[in-house]
C-alpha cells in the first residue's frame, strides 16, 4: 500500500505563481487579493495538517488576507476555484 503524500505549502504556492507566469489570460485578471487569499488558504492547510476539506471562516479569511469587501472575497474564491488552485466543496448560506 502506497503512503499518501501530503503536498508542501511551498509547492502549492509555487503552483499559483507558475499559473500566473504561464497563462496570460489569468495574469491579466490576477490581483493582490488573489495572492493574499491563496496564501491564507495554504496557511490553513498547513495549520490543519492538510485535512480535507478544511473549514474557511469568511470573517477570518477576509481579515487575514486583507480583503474588506465580501463581494471581492467571494469573487477571489470563485477565481481561485476556476483557475484550479482550490476546490470549493460547498458554500454555506448563513454562517
Amino acid at each position: 500500500m502506497a503512503k499518501e503524500v501530503t503536498p508542501k505549502g511551498y509547492e502549492i504556492e509555487r503552483l499559483f505563481f507558475d499559473l500566473i507566469a504561464e497563462n496570460e489570460a489569468i495574469r491579466s485578471k490576477v490581483k493582490s487579493y488573489h495572492s493574499s487569499l491563496h496564501r491564507y488558504l495554504v496557511f490553513l492547510c498547513n495549520k490543519f495538517y492538510w485535512k480535507n476539506p478544511i473549514d474557511v471562516h469568511t470573517s477570518e479569511a477576509m481579515l487575514y488576507s486583507g480583503i474588506g469587501d465580501y463581494r471581492t472575497y467571494k469573487q477571489a474564491l470563485q477565481d481561485l476555484s476556476e483557475w484550479g488552485l482550490i476546490i470549493w466543496v460547498f458554500q454555506t448560506k448563513n454562517q
